[in-house]
């Protein structure tokens, strides 16, 4: 029996969803309807399987029985699958272990277990590779336990910077080796001795980032990881600056005029120029504290002309609207009108020529704050919500977001009539919560004016500044701190304003809404997909049932399933007058199957890291 039949788990209380129809039969629906049959047998519902699939769906970890607490009858392991109808009280897991032991794979000798041949592909994306494994081992809180694995992680790292003078000072001549000397920028490439690269830049500074934010748990590779990027951090700001690209057509005629020009950044040097670019590039400025007014000055204006009349974003201007650069283009928009922090780097790190001699300011290059209230991308107040960036079209944003959702299967397809695919989970999964950030849906249960939620840290001593805390909101609350083993934010607020009576109660009308969760999108029904289609039943997730699995599919069904759980999640309330912790103290998560096993540490929705990870080189480097 193939694993696909054979895995043929089920949505536990509701019969199959209702497949697609169509006016006319083209090849772009016979396709639709092959992926609708290649998803059905993973929704059957559980009570009508026979016995003996039950029994190898159990073996295989995907199906665990729930004993109902009035039950005295313990033994899980129990062969009778039909007596007591035993069937209802089976749940989907998420294979944890597997996940774990699929994603450790890159940490292990070569000689002990070495990667499949067919991995010399991607061997100029190694820091994608350690990205992809090492955030998706800390969503499942199984980060290696030794030391010397994360140790080694942030040698590889370091091995894949290259130096290279800038196009103004020289020719694109590379160093492979050392920091470079004054006038030079640099960045990591895929593996040693390739050009720097954006997005393997951008990967880089992510695995560096979680393995810094590890801080006492493994103090000598944080400690490692912290002092690479500290050692690294001008050199790519002059890399960075090297990488703008001005929008010749626009740059002339907006020269009389006192709107910013749009400006994109290439991937590398003479290399594309999108969207793609312009997010990596900023999320780095951004984490590692260079986000200065020379970087962004006319990137909301690119961003903002990329956007289609479909409503979504391509990679550049006039393309189809696509899932991942309409990510990209939303999660640097979001940095661009949030951030309201100052950037500084010493002047004698930077050589005069690259930058303009009017960012120099008393001893700090491009000294402000940025994000502009006119839809400008220069100094000034931030201008706090995306709705106020001048051109961009949220609405339309939000309508072809919600398309993208697929009726039968649960998942996101990336653009109009495609497939569905289990990475876009995350691309739009994550654009969703992002947008739904930027209009302040945060519901806030303090009783505060503030509309921006709180994101839980990973109990450092060195408390982390409040404003850096509401800059960088991840919609993901913990208003106590409490993380369970699960990694679970857990509350015993009641969620109540000091104002609300006291004798109020959600009644059974309004109770399902809490756990649907708050994001705009079918919160459970993406779960559903990724936990029924997505997971590998030897670990590790894919694209969709008749994929192979691989490192990027694990990461981002990973990351949308976090993000589907804990971002902008709602608390049931309870009365006041209940002290009773064991009715309050609810989970803050939004899961399709009522089960703390699967649920995954929460990631942020911009950066796609763990929170405490972005607040730790927040305040690494906000202190500088």
């Amino acid at each position: 029996m193939s694993i696909s039949s054979s895995s043929s788990s089920s949505s536990l209380s509701s019969p199959n969803p209702i497949r697609s129809k169509h006016i006319i039969d083209t090849a772009t629906t016979d396709l639709q309807d092959e992926t609708e049959f290649e998803c059905e047998p993973f929704f059957a519902h559980i009570p009508s399987l026979p016995d003996d699939q039950i029994k190898h769906l159990r073996s295989t970890g995907l199906l665990r029985r729930i004993i109902p607490p009035n039950n005295d009858d313990n033994n899980d392991d129990n062969d009778n699958e039909s007596s007591n109808n035993n069937k209802k009280d089976y749940i989907i897991q998420l294979l944890r272990n597997k996940h774990s032991d699929f994603c450790s794979r890159p940490f292990h000798p070569k000689s002990i277990f070495p990667l499949p041949q067919s991995y010399t592909s991607l061997d100029s994306s190694r820091p994608w590779i350690l990205y992809w494994t090492l955030h998706s081992l800390d969503l499942l809180s199984a980060i290696p336990d030794q030391e010397e694995k994360l140790i080694g992680v942030v040698h590889t790292i370091e091995a894949c910077w290259a130096s290279v003078r800038s196009p103004q000072s020289s020719s694109h001549h590379r160093h492979a080796e050392g920091d470079g000397g004054e006038g030079e920028g640099g960045g990591f490439g895929g593996g040693p001795h390739q050009i720097p690269h954006a997005a393997t830049s951008y990967a880089a500074v992510q695995t560096l980032v979680i393995i810094a934010g590890q801080g006492d748990a493994y103090p000598n590779a944080s400690e490692l990881a912290l002092d690479l990027l500290r050692r690294k951090r001008e050199a790519m700001y002059v890399w960075f600056l090297s990488l703008r690209h001005p929008n010749p057509s626009s740059s002339s005629s907006s020269s009389s005029s006192s709107v910013t020009p749009p400006c994109g950044y290439r991937m590398h040097h003479d290399g594309e120029v999108d969207v793609r670019a312009t997010y990596t590039l900023c999320a780095m400025a951004s984490l590692l504290n260079i986000l200065t007014e020379s970087l962004t000055e006319g990137m909301m204006e690119y961003i903002i002309s990329c956007q289609t009349f479909e409503g979504g974003f391509g990679g550049v201007p006039y393309a189809e609207a696509h899932g991942g650069y309409t990510f990209c283009a939303l999660a640097a928009l979001h940095i661009l009108v949030t951030t309201t922090t100052t950037a500084t780097i010493p002047k004698k790190e930077i050589k005069k020529e690259i930058i303009p001699k009017k960012e120099i300011k008393g001893g700090v290059i491009g000294e402000g704050v940025v994000g502009d209230t006119k839809g400008g991308s220069g100094g000034g107040v931030a201008s706090r919500t995306l709705e106020d960036c001048e051109g961009f079209d949220t609405e339309a944003l939000r309508g072809w977001l919600s398309r993208r959702q697929m009726g039968y299967e649960g998942g996101f397809q990336g653009r109009c009539n495609k497939l569905v695919d289990g990475c876009y989970s995350y691309w739009i999964g994550g654009a969703i919560a992002i947008l739904d950030l930027g209009r302040g849906s945060t519901r806030d249960i303090s009783g505060s004016d503030s509309s921006v939620g709180e994101v839980c840290d990973d109990g450092n001593d060195e408390k982390v500044d409040d404003s850096i805390r509401k800059n960088f909101d991840s919609g993901v609350f913990a208003w106590d701190d409490q993380v369970d083993k699960f990694g679970i934010l857990r509350s015993t607020n009641d969620g109540y304003d000091d104002n609300h009576d006291a004798d109020c109660m959600d009644t059974n009308e309004n109770k399902d809404d809490y756990n649907e969760g708050g994001l705009s999108f079918d919160q459970k029904l993406l779960q559903r997909y990724i936990l029924l289609c997505g997971q590998d039943v030897n670990g590790g997730l894919r694209d969709k049932p008749s994929k192979p699995r691989d490192f990027y599919h694990t990461c981002y069904n990973l990351s949308g399933l976090s993000v589907s759980q804990h971002v902008l999640t709602r608390q049931q309330r309870q009365p006041k007058k209940n002290t009773d912790d064991s009715k309050i103290n609810n989970p803050t998560v939004t899961q399709y199957e009522q089960d703390d096993y699967n649920v995954l540490g929460a990631t942020h929705p911009v950066y796609n890291l763990r929170p405490e990870r972005v607040l730790f080189i927040l305040d690494a480097f906000q202190k500088l």
